[in-house]
């Protein structure tokens, strides 16, 4: 996507483990804070090594949280992402490609 480095893709991260990841203040009961990416939230120190490609300069990310309810298979595929990984997110872009290109290709 040519993005610059100080512009980070973003984060769709299970709700329920967003608050171990990012410092979403106080959350209440529904973790579903940013199911929209409509919010930027601090990573948490120690997890931004793990992190980096949606981690901006200054430790903030632009996270959409992801929940059972609202996106069944989505958090499934974050889910098995986890189990295997450790790590309860994904990359989340969009197909933007240069101008007169085809959005996808397969």
């Amino acid at each position: 996507k040519f993005r610059e480095s100080f512009r980070p893709f973003a984060p769709s991260v299970l709700a329920e483990e967003a608050a171990e990841w990012f410092d979403l203040g106080d959350v209440g009961d529904d973790p579903n804070i940013s199911p929209y990416m409509s919010m930027t939230a601090y990573v948490t120190e120690s997890k931004r090594g793990q992190i980096p490609s949606v981690t901006h300069v200054d430790g903030s990310s632009r996270l959409q949280t992801v929940t059972k309810e609202a996106e069944p298979l989505y958090h499934q595929l974050i889910s098995a992402f986890f189990k295997r990984t450790g790590v309860p997110m994904v990359l989340n872009t969009s197909f933007n490609t240069l101008p007169g290109e085809p959005i996808v290709e397969t």
